[in-house]
């Protein structure tokens, strides 16, 4: 039976996002509709790591499937790559999350999966 990812170590949820890459796109509130709505016809998801808004301009950073459609899309909308490996950031941030929210819940959650936010995140739980 296949682990909730709150029961994986962070190198194990890492591994869940090979050939993603990090982008941005964005620019006037009404373009970045336009490239969310082009992202969505396409069929390709974004999985967002933020978005910041300024006035009438957004910037929405994340992660997407690296393929070749999705590249030709990218630049077609006028975004751009920001890494070109996984966003390792976003994915550990988002399982620290999972990780919380299972304590909180009171779910099972390793002991080898809390040690490693013990050290640094003692007062995370």
């Amino acid at each position: 039976m296949p682990k909730e990812p709150w029961q994986m170590t962070r190198a194990e949820y890492v591994k869940l996002f090979p050939g993603q890459l990090s982008v941005r796109i964005g620019g006037s509130n009404r373009l970045l509709d336009k490239q969310n709505q082009a992202f969505a016809a396409a069929g390709i998801s974004l999985r967002d790591c933020g978005q910041a808004f300024h006035g009438h301009w957004s910037n929405r950073h994340a992660v997407m499937p690296d393929t070749p459609a999705a590249r030709e899309l990218l630049k077609r909308v006028g975004g751009r790559v920001a890494r070109e490996q996984p966003d390792f950031h976003s994915a550990i941030y988002e399982h620290r999350m999972l990780v919380k929210a299972a304590v909180r819940e009171g779910k099972p959650v390793p002991a080898e999966v809390l040690a490693e936010y013990e050290t640094k995140q003692i007062a995370m739980f």
